[in-house]
Formats: structure tokens, C-alpha cells, sequence
């Protein structure tokens, strides 16, 4: 079974805002190839964060398989080839344990990372959704503090229609390990499924992945 993970980064969230300088938060979190393309790039703030999406998809990706792997974004290492914007880029992330296939969608307001573990770069068979809060009709009234709410609400009302079932038999739960919420899971009808998916939000936005398996 293949895992993924997603990460969404508001671009114009002020934590985000010329980061690209900051020596001190580069070496605690990029190796030193990452730095050197960060430095050298048109747009470093924005390829900035293209890396720690990709950093943290992968780590999200691979730690449902190896739950004990580090989660320190520094034994990430992730490889690009040309990075454009707008564009959506593809490469990989070296992680403590096996690598991580990774695509990027790069665009003016956000960047938002896909990991998927195994060795296929197959990503047409995993479900994205990225939305902004205040900017859709439907999601107009929900609070920012709500987002972890409402992000796993509009995954499941697509899961639903994926799987045809009235989205009331579609949860999605974090079952305890070590005492430690655990990463999201898919249930439908009460049974745990083959669907492995991966929420995420940010400043404005929300963000899910889900993989388009039977159930």
C-alpha cells in the first residue's frame, strides 16, 4: 500500500514573509544543497517554502509506515530540477528511512506539497482539494481556529462521493499511538479502509490528499 502526505504554505502568512535570510531557522531546517538553491534562486522565499512542503509531505508520507522516523526537517533532503513560477515541479525527498516522491503546486498565494511513498511517480490516482477560508461560499462562515474541522469535513464529502455513501458513514479518525494522536485514517461504514489520506492547513487555506482506491 502506497502513503501519502500533503502540506499547504500560505505565502502570504506573515511567518512566511522573508524567511529566505534567516540563517539561523536555514540551518536548523534546510541541508546546505537546499540553502544554495534557495539563495541562488529568482524567488527565494517562495522556493523556500516549495522545500519545506515537500519536507513535510514526505515526512507525513513515510512515518505511516515508520512511526518512529525523526521528524527534524533537516534529515529531509529534497532535489528539484528547475523550479519555475507558477509551475508544478516533481522530484524526491532522501529520508531517514526510504525516498519519497514529491510534486509541488507553486502558485501566487500558496505552495502545496504532495509525497507519495513506493516507486512510482504515478500521482493521477490521488485526490487533492485546497481551499481558501472566506473565498468559497460554502466555507464563508467557519472561523480560522477551525480549520483542522473543516478541512476533514470537505475531505469527507469527497470521500463520500468517491465511495458513493452518504458522507454520514464516511470518518475520519486519529487513533492514539503512544499516547499521541496517530495520522489521520479513513473509515467508511464503520471499517477501517485501504484509502490513505492526509490533511493540512495553513494560514487561509485548507488542504487534503486522499488516494482514489476502492474502500
Amino acid at each position: 500500500m502506497r502513503n501519502i502526505g500533503n502540506d499547504i504554505v500560505d505565502l502570504c502568512h506573515p511567518d512566511a514573509i522573508a524567511r529566505w535570510d534567516d540563517i539561523r531557522f536555514a540551518d536548523r531546517v534546510f541541508t546546505p544543497a537546499e540553502q544554495e538553491q534557495v539563495r541562488s534562486s529568482a524567488f527565494p522565499d517562495i522556493c523556500l517554502w516549495i522545500f519545506w512542503a515537500a519536507k513535510e509531505s514526505a515526512y507525513k508520507a513515510i512515518s505511516k509506515s515508520f512511526p518512529e522516523v525523526s521528524s527534524s526537517p533537516r534529515k529531509y533532503e529534497a532535489s528539484f530540477g528547475v523550479i519555475e513560477f507558477p509551475s508544478v515541479v516533481q522530484g524526491r525527498v532522501t529520508t531517514p528511512e526510504k525516498p519519497v516522491q514529491v510534486q509541488v503546486v507553486i502558485e501566487k498565494d500558496f505552495v502545496h506539497g504532495l509525497g507519495i511513498t513506493g516507486l512510482t511517480q504515478d500521482f493521477y490516482d490521488i485526490e487533492t482539494g485546497i481551499y481558501q477560508i472566506g473565498a468559497d461560499h460554502e466555507i464563508d462562515c467557519i472561523l480560522p481556529e477551525q480549520e483542522s474541522f473543516l478541512v476533514r469535513e470537505l475531505a469527507g464529502k469527497r470521500i463520500a462521493a468517491h465511495a458513493n455513501v452518504p458522507v454520514s458513514e464516511v470518518q475520519i479518525r486519529r487513533e492514539p499511538i503512544r499516547n499521541q494522536p496517530g495520522p489521520p485514517e479513513v473509515y467508511i461504514k464503520g471499517e477501517k479502509s485501504m484509502i490513505s489520506i492526509s490533511l493540512s492547513h495553513d494560514g487561509r487555506f485548507v488542504a487534503y490528499a486522499f488516494s482514489r482506491l476502492d474502500p
